[in-house]
């Protein structure tokens, strides 16, 4: 069991990392696009690279996983992109997982 301190580590570490990764690939925010023509999103940049663990932390700073580039592609398009690899399974399960997550809330929000 953690202490709070450490937890609060942990989450200043996760901050960082997310603020480091947006500034790298010249982001202002996580649902901020990029000036490139295809105006892409960090969950886009994210998955391009297959990196898994920070789609986690974008989705946890409430990035849209749904959102499309100015060529109609999604997160989930850039990642199905990837070479056969165990990662492109991780990356794909989580962004189809929170495709299946907003889709549920949006049901609920129907049906209140």
């Amino acid at each position: 069991i953690s202490s709070p301190s450490q937890r609060l580590q942990r989450k200043q570490r996760r901050q960082e990392r997310l603020q480091r990764f947006l500034h790298q690939h010249g982001f202002a925010g996580v649902n901020d696009k990029s000036n490139c023509p295809e105006k892409l999103y960090p969950i886009h940049a994210a998955s391009k690279c297959g990196d898994h663990g920070m789609i986690r932390l974008l989705l946890a700073a409430h990035a849209d996983p749904a959102v499309k580039t100015a060529k109609g592609h999604t997160a989930l398009d850039f990642a199905r992109g990837l070479p056969q690899c165990e990662t492109r399974l991780h990356v794909i399960e989580l962004l189809r997982s929170q495709e299946k997550t907003m889709a549920m809330r949006e049901f609920c929000k129907m049906n209140a």
